[in-house]
């Protein structure tokens, strides 16, 4: 699931790529994961990781928006 990505991705410690974190939660391409997690939470996984470094504190964007 895209969540349980996102929290692989945010935490700093869990070394994965995001090759290896989209393959995890059942994507066969990175870029179709990379396409789902844009759509979700509007960055793509590289920058979610570099944006939740600088802030662990950060919280997902409103998806109600």
């Amino acid at each position: 699931s895209l969540v349980g990505s996102e929290m692989c991705i945010r935490d700093s410690d869990y070394a994965q790529s995001v090759l290896q974190i989209s393959t995890v939660v059942g994507y066969s391409s990175v870029s179709q994961f990379g396409i789902a997690f844009k759509r979700r939470y509007h960055m793509p996984p590289a920058q979610f990781r570099r944006n939740a470094n600088k802030n662990p504190f950060t919280t997902v964007p409103d998806q109600n928006r």
